[in-house]
């Protein structure tokens, strides 16, 4: 199958891209594959040969089974399916995909897929490998970040988005499994073909090849689900400059949203759970996204909501097992001399970017010795991470705490804003402009102002 593999930043032609689908880290000894269409190849190093009806790949010390109906065909280091080259697409479904490694939403799916499979043992694990063209990778990683039932203007916005990141990414994460990307939000999601409406085909073969360019470069176009009302800085986030990305307002210049902007370290509780927010004019809002519509515009391992505002509610004791679960007992794995938590005392947002996620958090708290430490958490995803028994919706939070005659914390509610780091392309208020009535080039010269769209190849 023709096209070069993805290398050059600026390609002239529509490149190939190898995406994981199972990981090594999804501990996989088998793998089954059905194929719902005919004329599938299967080969090993030898001549391919038809296949047909479910098929199990199982491992084998370092070389991989190939089974029928039950029955061992063949042994190999490496099989690769082939999709027949023909008018439309051939699936075929790859059973028990994680979507969601490591996050509250993860889930196991079944995904359909074409083109062109392999599946190898790579550190004692099933690898299994999607190749595929980048367009019709981009119709499932919009369908898959967000639903295909979203707006046509949104969906031509996400593609031009999920496209630039792609293309301008300089950095393999998984370069060790020797693919491109992976299949889940660690790269950007994709979980195939299923999902993908005749709006979202649509969307990306207007927009195909269309890239957002800035000083001689393809943007490093980052996304999130909602921004909860200001986009954030790229150095609040990974501590860089992304060029042609800043925080902004993610609502009209002149509306309420706007008088938070550059304000929130003073006015966060306030921007959190306000009263405005009965007349707040985000794009990613409730007025903009009516809540009972919200799912309809969510991925399908999503949980319905906006989460443009949010509460989780702690009893202390219960916030301080998941801390000495998640922040002491790693700390003390990772040789830190760091006294043990006994009793939690209080949550002092230090830091905070421009969108009001927490970059600098402090937990203070008693030993046994009833001695008081400060333990500060200095990143954004870790503040997530360790707030919470699977992965807070954002750190652009406030703590709440109620506390008996001794001033000790009975419960500690966070109230919060957004979902996700919120820097670049705000998906929720994508959806929000387009509905809105605003076409795709409008919704990403808010998003990313002052950069070109370009069309780099036809």
């Amino acid at each position: 199958m023709a096209g070069p593999t993805l290398r050059a930043p600026i390609p002239a032609e529509e490149p190939r891209l190898r995406i994981g689908i199972i990981l090594p880290e999804d501990r996989r000894q088998s793998v089954a594959v059905d194929l719902q269409d005919p004329g599938w190849q299967v080969a090993d190093a030898g001549p391919p040969r038809e296949a047909s009806g479910p098929l199990v790949f199982a491992r084998e010390g370092a070389t991989v089974a190939l089974c029928l109906g039950g029955t061992e065909v063949g042994r190999a280091e490496q099989w690769t399916l082939a999709a027949p080259e023909f008018e439309g697409i051939s699936r075929a479904t790859v059973c028990g995909v994680p979507a969601g490694r490591g996050f509250h939403w993860r889930k196991l799916l079944d995904v359909a897929l074409t083109d062109i499979l392999t599946v190898r043992v790579h550190d004692g694990q099933l690898v299994l490998v999607n190749e595929v063209p980048l367009e019709r990778y981009l119709a499932g990683v919009i369908t898959s970040e967000m639903s295909g039932d979203c707006p046509a203007s949104f969906l031509e916005a996400q593609a031009v988005v999920a496209r630039s990141w792609t293309l301008s990414a300089d950095r393999r994460k998984h370069a060790e499994l020797a693919i491109d990307f992976c299949n889940d939000d660690c790269c950007q999601r994709f979980q195939g073909l299923a999902d993908v409406s005749q709006t979202a085909r649509g969307a990306v073969a207007r927009t195909r090849g269309v890239v957002l360019r800035h000083g001689g470069g393809i943007v490093e176009a980052s996304y999130s689900k909602s921004c909860g009302g200001i986009v954030e800085s790229p150095e609040y986030v990974w501590g860089r400059t992304r060029p042609g990305q800043s925080a902004l307002i993610d609502a009209p210049a002149d509306g309420p949203t706007a008088a938070f902007f550059g304000k929130l370290d003073s006015r966060f509780e306030e921007f959190a759970a306000g009263a405005w927010l009965e007349g707040a004019d985000a794009f990613c809002g409730p007025l903009r996204i009516q809540p009972s519509e919200a799912s309809r515009f969510l991925g399908r391992v999503d949980d319905g909501d906006s989460h443009f505002r949010w509460s989780v509610d702690y009893a202390r004791e219960e916030l301080e097992c998941i801390l000495r679960a998640k922040l002491f007992a790693k700390a003390i794995e990772d040789g830190e001399d760091l006294a043990e938590l006994d009793t939690l005392l209080d949550l002092v947002p230090l830091e905070r970017g421009l969108s009001g996620r927490i970059t600098a958090l402090a937990v203070d708290y008693r030993s046994l010795g009833r001695t008081r430490h400060r333990r500060l958490i200095l990143d954004q995803h870790a503040i997530r991470e360790v707030l919470s028994e699977t992965f807070l919706l954002s750190s652009a939070f406030f703590p709440r705490i109620e506390r008996d005659d001794d001033g000790i914390p009975i419960r500690i509610v966070l109230i919060g804003a957004g979902w996700g780091h919120g820097a670049g392309f705000c998906q929720q208020g994508g959806v929000g402009m387009a509905l809105a009535g605003y076409a795709s080039p409008a919704i990403l010269a808010h998003y990313f102002p002052g950069v070109a769209q370009e069309r780099i190849y036809r």
